[in-house]
């Protein structure tokens, strides 16, 4: 049921990233808050369903984009940022977005706990 909830949540944040697009924090929060809202879980799982759902997302869609351009763009970037090199660049780009939903679906779920 977790993992089912985690993919449910990359889907519906991709699909709401494509639909609004220059929003993608506030999709982002918005969706998780609304997920950790729903979902009756303990507060730790609701950080984790977060930070798993849309951490694995946009990495894997900055891993996916580094991909097709060939490095070009992931490498200068991650210059930058002072980063070794774009693969680095992925991962920091997936932890801030696990972050972000993470701490969006644990003040959910503690919204919900505040409710009962």
């Amino acid at each position: 049921m977790f993992l089912i909830q985690i993919i449910t949540l990359s889907v519906v944040c991709a699909v709401f990233q494509i639909l609004l697009p220059g929003n993608a924090v506030y999709v982002v929060a918005a969706v998780s808050l609304v997920f950790g809202l729903i979902f009756g879980q303990k507060p730790s799982q609701a950080f984790t369903m977060g930070l798993l759902g849309v951490g694995l997302l946009w990495g894997g869609y900055a891993a996916w984009l580094d991909q097709m351009t060939d490095s070009i763009l992931g490498a200068k970037v991650a210059t930058l940022f002072s980063l070794p090199n774009a693969p680095v660049l992925s991962l920091v780009t997936g932890l801030i977005g696990g972050l972000l939903s993470g701490f969006a679906a644990l003040t959910g779920a503690l919204l919900r706990k505040l409710m009962k």
